[in-house]
């Protein structure tokens, strides 16, 4: 018969079906992240919406180029795909209805929620690679492996800010809105600053690095204020 045991305390945690162990070697060991049942669970959680989006959206952007034509390929590709596969990463980010019930087993919060970052970050991947392919394929004349960077680097940025505020907002919703603002400011500020192919891709890839940081230090605390103090840990 399968135990399971819920305690505050990190000395305390149970894993179901296994025996007592101190956490640090349960959340810090290497098979933890090799787990591939574990990360068959995680898929599971993220759900369809965080799966299909990003490739749906690939498919309609390219679609949409095709019908459109060639020169509104960098515009379709490098501004409307990466804000609709955001939607996929705020969908994860700002789902947890509860985030201080994952104080009560041995993984700690921010290491799961880097989990689903890693299934819905690979589903935007997928979907830049579905991208780039179709119109590759299509023969546009423009350079596809400059499509995918742009695009795939921008759809990290958004992803970034997504995952930043739904560490904050605990909403999906609210999220969603955050990345639109994003987006809309990446659009008509940051692509005016920025005017070297390299300064397109590397700003958004340090801003995402640092967005998601922010993030999973922010689900951290939210989880080391739900073992000192429940009450606090709710309304932070």
């Amino acid at each position: 018969m399968t135990h399971i045991a819920v305690n505050r305390s990190r000395a305390r945690r149970y894993i179901p079906g296994m025996t007592r162990s101190p956490t640090a070697q349960v959340w810090r060991s290497a098979e933890l992240w090799r787990s591939a049942e574990l990360w068959r669970y995680e898929v599971r959680h993220c759900g369809q919406v965080t799966l299909v989006l990003p490739v749906l959206s690939a498919a309609s952007v390219a679609g949409a180029v095709l019908v459109a034509g060639p020169a509104w390929q960098d515009l379709f590709a490098g501004t409307l795909f990466p804000v609709f596969a955001a939607f996929a990463v705020a969908a994860v980010a700002g789902s947890e209805p509860a985030p201080e019930l994952q104080t009560s087993v041995a993984c700690p919060y921010w290491t799961t929620m880097a989990r689903r970052l890693a299934v819905s970050g690979a589903a935007v991947t997928a979907g830049a690679v579905l991208l780039v392919v179709v119109l590759a394929v299509a023969a546009t004349g423009h350079d596809p492996m400059w499509t995918f960077a742009r695009a795939w680097c921008s759809a990290m940025f958004l992803g970034g800010v997504a995952a930043a505020a739904g560490a904050r907002l605990r909403s999906v919703s609210g999220a969603s809105t955050v990345v639109l603002a994003a987006w809309l400011g990446q659009l008509f500020v940051l692509g005016r600053l920025l005017h070297s192919p390299a300064s397109e891709l590397a700003v958004p890839l340090v801003a995402a690095a640092t967005l998601v940081a922010m993030a999973l230090r922010r689900w951290n605390t939210t989880e080391r204020l739900a073992v000192a103090s429940p009450g606090r840990a709710a309304t932070s």
